[in-house]
């Protein structure tokens, strides 16, 4: 299996999670939070923390993603953790 672990580091890829993240959760009310709107995101992307968004990648799509804020600069609330199903069982998400 042929894949790898990207930083989000583009408005691009930045939507193509976002992408990935819908289609495997759709839309689940307690991601609704302005916490993780887009533009959110964007704002951690150019932060001096700048926040823990990876994506996996294999052949030009996202097969996997981890999103996690950190909160003050000390610790890490982790968000969606997501494989997809013809991904799973080659170790992406523990990579």
């Amino acid at each position: 299996m042929d894949y790898a672990i990207k930083h989000v580091a583009t408005e691009r890829e930045l939507d193509d999670a976002l992408a990935f993240d819908k289609k495997v959760f759709g839309h689940p009310s307690e991601r609704h939070s302005s916490e993780y709107s887009r533009e959110k995101w964007l704002e951690r992307m150019r932060s001096v923390y700048n926040d823990l968004m990876l994506y996996a990648e294999s052949g030009g799509e996202i097969v996997g993603i981890v999103f996690g804020r950190i909160e003050n600069g000390r610790g890490v609330t982790v968000g969606p953790v997501a494989v997809d199903g013809r991904y799973r069982k080659h170790g992406i998400a523990r990579h």
